[in-house]
């Protein structure tokens, strides 16, 4: 998925509170499209792609200069999120929203508190599959779906 990239380039996932609709695909596809043709560090284009996955997710992978790209640059990609949170209005930058697929493999997003709460349900458990958002290199994205177990979310268990 990001094979023009290297392991080490930066990836950043943001889960939204809701699917995303046709429309909302739209609209951020031009977003995505305009802040890429834009996109700097020290003055030189980043190279980048951003990518919806599972109508659910924004990911945007950077080459990340060789560890040199600018804090500037990468509160760039922060500023497009919170203008496409405004735009859509949706929430895509809270970090305690958890999304797992469901029993019957559906994507959903729910709060911390809630996801503990259905653990203690037996509503999910070590093996349902949840998205670890934590991850911040392209070859880490093999990790990005997986059981509870192999992921930051075991601490919660």
């Amino acid at each position: 998925m990001f094979e023009n990239f290297k392991a080490t380039d930066k990836i950043w996932i943001y889960t939204s509170s809701v699917e995303f609709s046709n429309e909302q695909i739209n609209i951020i596809d031009g977003y995505a499209t305009n802040f890429l043709h834009g996109w700097e560090s020290h003055g030189a284009s980043v190279k980048g792609t951003i990518k919806i996955l599972y109508k659910r997710f924004i990911a945007i992978a950077a080459d990340d200069c060789d560890g040199s790209m600018c804090g500037r640059a990468q509160d760039a990609q922060v500023k497009l999120i919170k203008a496409l949170e405004e735009e859509l209005n949706i929430s895509l930058l809270d970090r305690m929203l958890i999304a797992f697929r469901n029993e019957s493999g559906k994507i959903e997003a729910v709060p911390m508190i809630e996801f503990q709460n259905l653990l203690s349900a037996d509503k999910v458990n070590s093996n349902t599959i949840v998205f670890n958002n934590m991850i911040t290199q392209v070859g880490e994205f093999d990790k990005w779906e997986v059981p509870v177990q192999e992921s930051w979310h075991q601490q919660i268990i």
